[in-house]
């Protein structure tokens, strides 16, 4: 990786060491057919890693524009990484359903169509450009497999592991360990149950949403302290 010596170079290292991580368990855990594992899960390490990353920056720490920027860094990855990835995928669903009762795809119909759910996804406290409509033509993952959900439920997930991992728990530690050995075992909720994360509940999804709470708080008391 290129790495320019600053904070969010070594942010991107913790992220790809997370990866490399998953992979070389993986490898050694399972038989070739087993070890590459599902996207699903892919971000889940690498996640876990730079929020581990975080977690040790804040606590040691005592720059108070530092901390700052930390705070905002993280804030901005959950509002770009869950949030508007579930706007992306609501958009996908909304454009296939659109085709699939016969509504031309046409250039209007994707930009007026995208431009609504950004107002309807950022209420009235942010006013929209009207540039933003036209958005949709440079996001690649709109032209591939249905996934970017995918990246919210990866953050969800690393979000609570990183939280158990960072507290010391022996016993989330070895469930993360196996975690990282699974490879393509299981169904990947089933992976991620064993590692402690639910998806079948709503739990791992509000456990993000609460921490961006507590961040934008804890934000503006650095702010105006």
């Amino acid at each position: 990786m290129n790495f320019n010596g600053n904070l969010n170079s070594v942010f991107t290292l913790a992220h790809e060491m997370g990866h490399s991580l998953h992979s070389y368990h993986s490898n050694r855990a399972r038989d070739y057919h087993y070890a590459d594992y599902r996207i699903f899960v892919a971000e889940v390490a690498s996640t876990t890693a730079e929020l581990l990353l975080h977690k040790y920056l804040m606590a040691n720490c005592k720059d108070k524009n530092v901390r700052i920027y930390l705070l905002c860094h993280l804030a901005d990855e959950i509002r770009g990484t869950v949030y508007r990835q579930t706007m992306f995928a609501e958009y996908e669903k909304m454009i296939h359903e659109k085709a699939e009762k016969g509504i031309p795809l046409t250039a209007d119909e994707l930009s007026n169509s995208y431009f609504e759910l950004n107002k309807l996804y950022h209420g009235s406290s942010v006013a929209p450009d009207d540039k933003i409509r036209m958005e949709w033509a440079r996001i690649p993952h709109f032209y591939y497999n249905f996934y970017v959900y995918k990246y919210a439920t990866g953050f969800s997930a690393a979000i609570q592991l990183s939280e158990e991992l960072y507290s010391g728990n022996a016993a989330a530690s070895a469930r993360y360990k196996q975690f990282l050995e699974a490879g393509d075992s299981k169904d990947v909720l089933d992976i991620m149950l064993d590692a402690g994360v639910d998806f079948r509940s709503g739990k791992p999804v509000k456990s993000c949403i609460k921490l961006f709470t507590e961040l934008v708080n804890q934000l503006e008391k650095e702010l105006f302290s």
